[in-house]
């Protein structure tokens, strides 16, 4: 006889009569059974002959058994006379357990191969009729056999026998079991405790995350519970020195994607409650390391990004209702009267906090960019935007700039010149011997900082339009970025990629967020410093950027809605103030600072809401002019084009209905174009000059009376019709005379050197008096006395053009 596969392991399956064949053992294996010439130890040979005559044995019962079933089955044998044969055989010295485990197994195969009725009949006559002698124990048969079967037989009733089997599985498979350690055996889970405790003492990672292995499979713990207690140490030891074994420890594990639905049924616990701000740098730090995946947790985060894109739009919707009604006075009757001050209490807050603005937070403030900007970039295109409405992701993305931008800041910083010592007891840099005071000044970088600005700024500006106007609430960085741009303005060997980001920073981030900054003339000096950098032609385009399709109530639905609501704001502001302004120079004053005070953050809606008032009366001027002492240097510049966008408005006719004189609002517009620059003549002065040279080309003669105020008021060169015999005396003296006779004001040099400057230039003043004759029906051009003049042969094809 041959040995089972169960005996011995050098076994396979072959052509024997129990499926089994003997195979060459393995070198190393010990010669149990040996097919070579040798021979055994004669005591290893007979216990293995003893062996196989056991085995022999067993076969010979198991074949008998098998062989009396089938007999009763056919009918051939009676099932009382095979029950006596089975007692006979069980009193015998075979193990009786496994005699009874081959009879009920013979028994349910022949009931399961066997299609006759009366075969299962015979079946069931022959478990009865064992039941009844004791032979096989009721549940052994219960376990094993079929139900119908069991019934033929008597043991059980059907019915009840069902529902018992019913209520079994559903206790077994489908009811929720809930778990407490005060009612369970908790020894297990407080050697997991005691295990993540001691991490550090742990030989390696693996050897702990074998340990906790083993107390699971030891203790039959729940693996979704000790995964929770596991990622509960880690939040609450998200500080501590241990945090890298136990970032480890979770790496050994080999969770995959399980590790993100356990993190993501953590978040789903505080839904619609305050996350704990552990479990958001949970979160953060398993971003991080990579053992999570965001796409995996976003499911499980609430609210969801079209819960946050209808909060959003909600709160954007109720701002800008609310800017509308700035300066607006309700007079229903059922109300008292009310302004926006008043309205504005009304307006809802900013969006509840999301756990995805948590998880943010925490990676920005960890300073994982490369993370968190894909999701900032995916909350803007949802509608969200975190930098404005969350306080702590604002506060994180600060944070971030400080830490981007502070490297190159730090040696550009005014704070190197050492102007000013912490304590009285620092010694000046000027009075340390050997020290040179050049090496510490700032604006000095080297090869290797300029190498890196294209990387610094590949940051830096994502960063900052993302931040975008949330970056008014921070002077000190607005501070930071307006002097880095000035000095990348001032690189002669800067790329070009690196003077556009600059560029774009100014235009879409530095002046939108100066409307929303409170009066802080020094910030918005220093971005003066910045712009005046470049060309007027490139702030102007910049200034018409900040513009956009609308200002005050314009502006609403087509800028940010904190912008719109700050110009709605100044905008009623200084239609309150301008109401005071009066000829008293007293007043003046106090009104000018005021509207410096506003047009410090938008001197776009201040200037445009001034220059409309003038439009319509002349008599404020003056008073305007002296309110103007105070402004700041850009808001003299953004008046500056102010002033030609005005000029050039299409929507009203500059001459009036008469079709002969010239409209009121042109008229008092250019009086008060020359007054400005008579008394701020260090204005921007080519733009509107180059604007009159455009305008006075394409054939727009009216333009001529803004160009003859500023001749008169600048160059005090005021042209009079008609003058009397004794005025004309009065120009023989000197300028007290010509003063007193001819009343003309005093000419200030500034002004009229400032306008000598820009007309007398040779792209300038022959041009601009080749288009004066070009608007007159005599051109005194060819007259011989001019026609020897250099420039004369030029003049005459651009008038032959024209």
């Amino acid at each position: 006889p041959e040995p089972s596969q169960g005996s011995f392991g050098y076994l396979t399956a072959g052509p024997s009569r129990f499926g089994l064949k003997f195979t060459n053992p393995p070198p190393h294996a010990p010669a149990i059974f040996a097919y070579s010439t040798g021979q055994k130890d004669p005591p290893m040979a007979q216990r293995e002959k003893e062996a196989g005559e056991d085995l022999d044995a067993r076969y010979r019962w198991h074949d008998t058994i098998f062989e009396l079933v089938a007999s009763v089955a056919v009918g051939t044998v009676a099932p009382e006379i095979a029950a006596n044969v089975f007692a006979r055989m069980f009193r015998g010295d075979m193990a009786s357990s496994e005699l009874v485990r081959a009879l009920v197994n013979s028994i349910w195969s022949h009931d399961v191969q066997v299609v006759d009725a009366i075969a299962h009949l015979h079946l069931a006559s022959l478990v009865s009729a064992l039941s009844l002698a004791g032979l096989v124990p009721l549940q052994f048969f219960k376990r094993h056999l079929d139900e119908e079967l069991l019934e033929r037989a008597g043991l059980i009733i059907s019915a009840s026998f069902s529902k018992r089997m019913k209520k079994l599985n559903t206790d077994q498979v489908y009811r929720q079991r809930k778990y407490n350690l005060l009612h369970e055996e908790s020894e297990g889970y407080s050697k997991v405790m005691t295990l993540l405790s001691q991490v550090q003492k742990q030989p390696t990672s693996r050897h702990a995350a074998q340990s906790l292995l083993a107390l699971v499979g030891g203790f039959d713990l729940d693996p979704n519970r000790v995964m929770d207690v596991v990622l509960g140490s880690l939040q609450d030891c998200s500080n501590c020195p241990s945090i890298n074994l136990r970032l480890d420890l979770l790496e050994d594990l080999r969770l995959g994607t399980s590790l993100s639905q356990t993190l993501g049924f953590k978040f789903q616990i505080y839904s619609g409650l305050q996350t704990p701000e552990t479990l958001c740098r949970l979160a953060g730090m398993l971003l991080s390391v990579g053992a999570v995946n965001m796409e995996a947790l976003l499911p499980h985060l609430t609210p969801s990004l079209e819960r946050i894109f209808e909060n959003t739009k909600s709160h954007a919707t109720a701002t800008n209702e609310a800017s509308r009604l700035f300066g607006v006075v309700s007079l229903s009757p059922g109300e008292s009267a009310t302004t926006k001050k008043d309205l504005t209490l009304r307006v809802p807050g900013n969006r509840i906090s999301s756990q995805i603005d948590g998880i943010l937070e925490a990676l920005l403030w960890d300073r994982r960019w490369l993370l968190a900007e894909p999701m900032l970039s995916r909350l803007e295109r949802a509608g969200s935007l975190p930098s404005i409405n969350i306080a702590g992701c604002r506060a994180a993305l600060l944070s971030m700039a400080h830490f981007t931008v502070g490297p190159l800041y730090s040696k550009l910083s005014p704070s190197l010149m050492c102007f000013a010592m912490r304590s009285s007891s620092e010694v000046s840099q000027r009075d340390v011997p050997g020290m040179d005071y050049a090496e510490i000044s700032p604006q000095r970088l080297d090869g290797r900082d300029l190498s890196a600005l294209p990387r610094l700024l590949e940051v830096l500006e994502p960063l900052c339009c993302h931040l975008h106007v949330g970056i008014a609430s921070d002077t000190l960085l607005l501070t930071k970025l307006a002097r880095v741009i000035r000095y990348l303005f001032k690189l002669k060997q800067m790329q070009l990629d690196a003077y556009g980001a600059a560029k774009r920073l100014l235009e879409y981030v530095v002046l939108p967020a100066v409307s929303n900054v409170t009066v802080n003339p020094g910030c918005v000096c220093e971005i003066w410093s910045a712009i005046k950098q470049l060309a007027y032609c490139e702030r102007q385009s910049i200034y018409a950027a900040w513009r956009g399709r609308g200002i005050e109530r314009g502006a609403i639905g087509s800028k940010h809605f904190a912008v719109a609501q700050a110009e709605c704001k100044a905008g009623s502001d200084a239609r309150r103030l301008l109401k005071r302004v009066a000829n008293e120079k007293k007043n003046s004053k106090h009104v000018g600072r005021a509207l410096a005070k506003i047009a410090n953050s938008n001197p776009l809606v201040i200037f445009h809401i001034i220059l409309s008032q003038v439009e319509s009366y002349d008599n404020m001027i003056h008073p305007i002019i002296e309110s103007l002492g105070f402004v700041t240097p850009l808001a003299m510049d953004v008046l500056s084009y102010v002033i030609p966008v005005h000029l050039a408005d299409t929507s009203r006719q500059r001459l009036q209905d008469d079709g002969i004189n010239i409209a009121h609002w042109f008229q008092h517009l250019a009086q008060f174009t020359g007054a400005f620059y008579r008394a701020f003549p260090q204005a921007e002065l080519r733009a509107l000059i180059d604007f009159l040279m455009l305008r006075l080309e394409l054939g727009e003669s009216l333009y001529l009376l803004v160009l003859n105020e500023l001749l008169a008021r600048m160059g005090g060169c005021e042209v009079l019709q008609d003058i009397s015999d004794a005025q004309i005396g009065g120009l023989a003296g000197g300028e007290t005379l010509r003063h007193e006779m001819l009343a003309f004001d005093k000419a200030s040099k500034r002004a009229v050197f400032k306008l000598r400057d820009v007309l007398c230039t040779s792209s300038t003043a022959v041009p601009l008096l080749a288009l004066i004759a070009q608007q007159l029906p005599v051109r005194d051009i060819h007259h011989p006395v001019y026609l020897d003049h250099p420039q004369a042969a030029w003049v005459c094809s651009f008038q032959g053009a024209g």
